[in-house]
């Protein structure tokens, strides 16, 4: 049993999904993802939206020595999931520029940005990037909204001015007040027994030579009541004690009032989403993993008699735009449908309406993607509760870059000698990619389990062709996964998305690890596959996919 746990764990690393049976915890009953007979009806515009529009200005300082950068500037009507970033109403990536002694500036030394977005409507979000790493992530923004950021890279300092400066300048003083507070806690680590667990060789003596050095420290946390305690002493916490809010009531009267609403349903939301995702993933899916019944009644009983509060007093207006809020509800629903054992779709049908429901359905098809079975079936089913055009056009858009018979971006794709792969080398031939990265547990043990069985069945096949794609950050460490040997072999073609396919792997969203993407004899997507089914299931779907090839193959030359 603990070798399972272990195995179960190491998949959290990489892939925050099963990759088990229906009866693990992450997936409500899966007949669920595609029952939607109750839902019916179709939603209006929403009516929140401001009369007018107008772009959002932001102007950027960045103390740097050295070559040009480019920053990527990225605006969102709306945000949905952090698993899928790519999801956007526009991206912008802006060269600086050298600034002039007359601007006020070190020409030397500092680098211009000058950002205009498209309109909003209303509120919305942005971000800045350098590369992929974000430097400002999510920021509520207003239309008409204009703002000076200051970076200095080497003092690791960024400073807010201009009209509308405050309302960047307390969202990132809230983040440092959670970060904060996050790092002032002592980690945790959940065991069976804490006494016997210290009572191992030497680490009673460790723990407590540790916990008298300064710094950070430990905690043992026992599994059962003793974390049922602690979860319920945080979520029981008055939220006017946190640290963020101190940061936030202190810029009460420099922010609008629709924007303190919105801050605060945000600070709200993400400290309550936090806790119902550690109460799901700490406790409920190890109470299930370990087919711990009697646990798992307890947790329902719970859920449902603590973890359902009513929602303070916030304005429609912050529930709907809310990212932080969002994500609450959407926890909530979710770890509702698990401890009821009833349908997600169907309880979100019942608890919610107009805009906040149709991203609770969007934030599921995202996040929860590979786990759907029949993904174009539930975007056509979802597609009837989308409540505003932004949302019309975010669905459309994930549909037309996964739904079967697309035709999927050209790659380029790099074997170990150097040479490129692109679509031309696989024309007429079922692909399969498998991608994988080095040091994730749960690539190894779907390696091990399914995809192995598969690389040796269609091994030197001329009609389908298996590919592991690496994804790691180098081609160091590629190589390092490839020698190793346990999360792909020589039956397969081994190829490494580098730097070259960046853009392809942000627009398919290859973030999580392992992935399955078939593509049929032209090109064009037949399925991204879902990684809870066998290698029998598996094998069918490239069988189908191999006969709809050669049917078609017939039907053009006749």
């Amino acid at each position: 049993m603990k070798k399972v746990l272990l195995i179960c764990l190491l998949g959290y690393l990489c892939l925050p999904i099963s990759t088990l049976t229906a009866q693990v915890a992450e997936s409500p009953p899966e007949t669920d993802l595609v029952d939607n007979s109750g839902l019916t009806g179709q939603e209006g515009e929403s009516s929140s939206a401001s009369e007018g529009t107008e772009s959002v200005l932001i102007y950027v300082e960045l103390a740097k020595k050295g070559k040009l950068d480019t920053l990527t500037f990225e605006t969102f009507p709306f945000h949905v999931s952090t698993l899928h970033p790519n999801y956007r109403q526009k991206e912008e990536f802006v060269v600086g520029r050298r600034g002039s002694f007359f601007e006020g500036i070190n020409p030397a030394v500092d680098q211009l940005f000058l950002f205009e977005s498209v309109d909003f409507e209303r509120a919305g979000y942005i971000s800045i990037k350098r590369g992929e790493e974000p430097i400002l992530e999510n920021y509520l923004v207003f239309p008409g909204d204009s703002i000076k950021v200051q970076i200095n890279e080497a003092g690791n300092r960024i400073s807010f001015a201009g009209p509308d400066g405050d309302l960047f300048a307390v969202q990132y003083q809230m983040a440092l007040a959670a970060e904060q507070r996050r790092f002032s806690l002592p980690s945790q680590m959940m065991t069976d027994d804490p006494e016997e667990f210290l009572n191992r060789d030497d680490y009673r003596e460790r723990y407590r030579t540790a916990k008298t050095n300064f710094g950070g420290h430990m905690e043992l946390v026992g599994f059962g009541e003793e974390e049922k305690v602690r979860i319920l002493e945080l979520w029981e916490m008055n939220l006017e004690e946190l640290p963020e809010w101190n940061v936030l009531d202190s810029f009460r009267s420099r922010i609008s009032s629709e924007a303190f609403d919105l801050l605060r349903a945000d600070l709200i939301g993400k400290y309550r989403a936090g806790l119902l995702r550690k109460f799901r993933t700490e406790m409920y899916d190890r109470a299930v993993i370990t087919r711990d019944s009697l646990f798992v009644a307890e947790l329902n009983d719970l859920f449902a008699s603590e973890f359902l509060l009513p929602d303070p007093g916030l304005s429609d207006q912050a529930k709907n735009l809310s990212s932080g809020w969002l994500s609450y509800k959407y926890e909530q629903a979710y770890l509702k449908a698990l401890t009821s054992n009833s349908s997600f779709t169907k309880g979100v049908m019942a608890d919610f309406d107009g805009e906040l429901r149709g991203k609770i359905y969007l934030k599921f098809l995202m996040d929860k993607f590979q786990q759907i079975p029949t993904k174009t079936a539930f975007i056509e089913r979802i597609a009837a509760f989308m409540a505003t055009a932004d949302q019309v056009g975010q669905l459309e858009e994930y549909s037309s870059k996964y739904i079967s018979g697309v035709p999927v971006a050209d790659f380029q794709f790099t074997d170990s000698m150097g040479r490129m792969y692109s679509k031309a080398d696989f024309t007429d031939q079922v692909l399969v990619f498998y991608f994988w990265s080095t040091g994730c547990g749960a690539s190894e043990n779907f390696y091990k389990e399914t995809f192995d069985q598969l690389a040796q069945e269609y091994q030197g096949s001329d009609r389908v062709e298996l590919v592991a794609v690496n994804a790691s950050a180098t081609e160091e460490i590629w190589e390092k996964g490839l020698k190793s040997g346990n999360y792909t072999s020589e039956k397969l073609l081994n190829l490494y998305l580098g730097a070259e396919a960046a853009q392809w792997k942000s627009q398919y969203n290859i973030h999580l690890f392992p992935q399955l993407m078939m593509l049929d004899g032209k090109g064009s997507n037949v399925e991204i596959l879902y990684l809870g089914q066998s290698t029998e299931s598996i094998r069918s779907q490239i069988e189908a996919a191999l006969s709809a090839t050669q049917q078609s193959n017939l039907s053009l030359k006749n």
